[in-house]
């Protein structure tokens, strides 16, 4: 037996041949390969992880050519835990909040963007990549997490972690008829409706546009590799530095970059008054709340909003009357502290359904029929899309520590 450990490289080739009198012979017998090396390197070999942190602090390549990010001066520590391939295990990406949790006074950490999810197993309350976001929001960092690209599959399908009632969750939305005006607008085919499996949290939180965002890439990378039709010319001396991808992923850097926003104008501001804001500020159209939440990110109201919550503005629940039949919803106003958070202001047509005992979303009970959600120990799609109604491969990349300058 050869051990043949100490001569791996990627893209090895081995070949094994025996002589005898008659000759060279190739024997194969009882061999096994591995073709998984692990990829210890910084760099973002997938190409997801560039393209999310583009579009939250992308600077540009210079005053005439490029795409700038929503926060062109926010500083990011990129927290890689997947390979090469966009796949991971969630212990990895447990360690790398872990990471950021214990690096965030020193570094000055205030945002984490997590444009990634997993199959949801269990209760919020016991998902340990749950648990880990919320370690980082209740010790005072804004996370913002995508909701899922699974909306094809019905309800039900918001990815973990953004099923935890503390995180924000964005949904994706799609622009249609004039770029000014929203309210002709939908939520994205593909973005994730809720309510969350197994909790029934109302989710998403809000809606961003993720259709169609050009933002950094390697040309290495393998999505630059995988959809050559998707890379961006934007001027002298940046052709193909650019990539257009769509998604959930797309939708909650672009919120990521709001919030860094709104620290830059009051870095006072917890996490729940952030989310608090967002929700509130968001513009209304129309569609279920489980499909377009609180409504679409209006980065300036968000920043003329000057209410604050005392809590942790957790997500409400949602109910079905067993008396009724019909779906009611947790008061906002209660659940957060404050009657200048109640529904009516969060949601459109919120006045509609204020508490439990009065207030409903839907007549319809199917969406309460068994919604199912596929799990696995891997981390699985919601990085990017071929267009708004079809999904490529199953996979993600990195996630971001964001740094607001002091």
């Amino acid at each position: 037996c050869v051990d043949l450990t100490p001569y791996i490289s990627a893209g090895m080739q081995i070949s094994f041949s025996t002589y005898d009198a008659s000759g060279y012979e190739t024997l194969f017998d009882n061999l096994t390969f591995q073709t998984n090396i692990p990829d210890s390197t910084a760099a973002d070999g997938y190409g997801h992880g560039t393209h999310v942190a583009g579009i939250i602090g992308g600077s540009g390549l210079n005053s005439t050519a490029g795409y700038k990010g929503v926060a062109p001066k926010a500083k990011i520590h990129s927290v890689r835990v997947l390979d090469a391939s966009g796949h991971g295990y969630v212990s990895d990406v447990i360690a790398g909040l872990d990471w950021v949790l214990a690096n965030a006074s020193a570094k000055n950490i205030k945002v984490v963007n997590l444009s990634f999810g997993k199959g949801v197993e269990q209760d919020a309350a016991l998902d340990p990549l749950v648990q880990a976001a919320e370690r980082l929001w209740n010790a005072g960092l804004v996370v913002v997490a995508s909701a899922g690209n699974y909306g094809a599959d019905g309800n039900f399908v918001v990815t973990s972690p953004g099923n935890s009632p503390k995180v924000i969750t964005v949904g994706s939305l799609t622009e249609q008829g004039l770029v000014s005006n929203v309210t002709d607008d939908v939520v994205s085919s593909f973005s994730s409706r809720g309510p969350t499996l197994r909790d029934h949290y109302l989710k998403p939180d809000l809606l961003a546009p993720g259709v169609g965002w050009v933002a950094t890439t390697r040309a290495s990378s393998k999505l630059a590799r995988l959809l050559p039709g998707n890379l961006a010319q934007c001027g002298t001396g940046c052709d193909y530095a650019y990539l257009s991808l769509s998604g959930t992923s797309m939708a909650a850097a672009m919120t990521s970059g709001a919030v860094v926003q709104m620290l830059y104008a009051n870095p006072t501001l917890t996490p729940a008054t952030i989310k608090a804001r967002l929700m509130r500020s968001a513009t209304k159209i129309g569609g279920d709340p489980i499909d377009v939440g609180a409504g679409v990110l209006n980065i300036s109201a968000a920043l003329a909003d000057a209410g604050t919550v005392s809590g942790q503005a957790l997500s409400p629940l949602v109910v079905r009357s067993d008396v009724t039949g019909s779906i009611q919803v947790q008061d906002t106003g209660a659940l957060w502290g404050n009657a200048a958070w109640s529904s009516g202001y969060l949601w459109a047509n919120g006045n509609q359904w204020t508490t439990y005992a009065s207030g409903y979303l839907w007549a319809n009970g199917y969406l309460w029929a068994n919604g199912y959600l596929w799990a696995n120990g891997y981390l699985w799609a919601n990085g990017y899309l071929w267009a708004n109604t079809v999904s490529s491969a199953s996979t993600f990349a990195d996630s971001a520590a964001i740094v607001v300058p002091k």
